[in-house]
């Protein structure tokens, strides 16, 4: 099985530089500042990769074109990095869309059939088995328990929200509703993406062809193709009932009994102190997806002070730009 990791550093000069140009800002204003602020969380999701799941085949590393993580080796035989033109058609290149590049991922040359896509805001911090992710060679979909939003997507809807109303519509209608796909590992076949494109040919190339987030994005790898797994018996649900405390969640696996020891945090940025008070109690995926750079690398650093084999300083500027 292999792992293929997101990345994108938004403070990057030449990025920055054409994602003004496509999306026609001078800012991307706080919820941007937010999404793309650097606190070296892929060094972090990485060495929680190779210390908690070393049995993962392959990591892919996706990024794109006019940027690289300085820090990784670009020979190493676990890791593959992967800009996005080796595996999204010219036509909708550049793309600063999540969506966009999740709903190619699965055309990463020498891909396994069965992988996870996640991102570097995703860590492990307990020992996982491939049992984790894949029942019975099925991905495994963990479900929240917050109902999918549903309708047309409104202008004031933030796109992550009109990306999933745009993916229930493909859908169809549902009793009872749907769920949300909980935020972290996403299981994925290449071949249920591939029907997925045969099935919504028009609504996927609509998206492909937003150069950012917009009220044509599809929620591709997090709603839209788990639910058509499902639909086609081609993976397996879980719900994680959610228990909120100290500002921030724990979602605890209980459906099936030798899962329950998955769960997944989540929190805001207050919530920070008391995730780093409680990791001797924490479960075996943590989600943080916001934080200041500098209380974040600290938490970081102290559960994983251990340097992966993949990381190595190479003859690169400080601003990540390849020489």
């Amino acid at each position: 099985m292999d792992i293929v990791l997101l990345w994108v550093d938004g403070e990057h000069p030449k990025w920055l530089e054409r994602y003004r140009q496509y999306s026609g800002t001078t800012s991307g204003g706080a919820e941007f500042a937010a999404r793309y602020h650097q606190a070296e969380e892929l060094r972090y999701a990485l060495r929680s990769i190779e210390q908690y799941a070393p049995w993962v085949r392959h990591i892919f590393v996706v990024h794109d074109d006019v940027q690289r993580p300085h820090w990784l080796k670009t020979k190493h035989e676990r890791l593959r990095l992967i800009p996005h033109s080796a595996f999204i058609p010219g036509e909708f290149l550049p793309t600063f869309s999540s969506f966009v590049i999740e709903s190619f991922v699965h055309r990463i040359p020498n891909l396994s059939e069965s992988f996870v896509c996640t991102n570097d805001d995703t860590f492990l911090i307990r020992p996982c088995e491939p049992s984790t992710f894949f029942e019975d060679s099925k991905p495994i979909v963990y479900f929240s328990e917050f109902e999918a939003p549903a309708g047309p997507p409104a202008l004031s809807d933030p796109a992550w929200i009109q990306a999933l109303k745009n993916a229930e519509t493909l859908l169809g209608p549902a009793r009872p509703a749907r769920k949300n796909v909980a935020h972290g590992f996403y299981t994925c076949q290449k071949k249920a993406a591939e029907r997925a494109w045969h099935e919504f040919p028009e609504a996927l190339l609509k998206n492909a062809r937003s150069r950012v987030r917009s009220a044509t994005s599809v929620a591709f790898i997090n709603h839209l193709l788990p639910y058509l797994m499902l639909r086609h018996h081609k993976a397996v649900g879980c719900h994680l009932p959610l228990v909120t405390t100290y500002r921030w969640t724990i979602a605890d696996k209980i459906s099936h009994a030798r899962h329950k020891t998955v769960q997944a945090v989540r929190h805001p940025l207050r919530g920070l102190r008391e995730i780093g008070a409680h990791l001797a109690h924490a479960p075996k995926v943590l989600c943080i997806n916001s934080g200041t750079p500098t209380e974040l690398s600290s938490l970081l650093s102290r559960k994983f002070p251990k340097p992966a084999s993949f990381e190595h300083e190479p003859d690169i500027d400080l601003a990540g730009q390849i020489r």
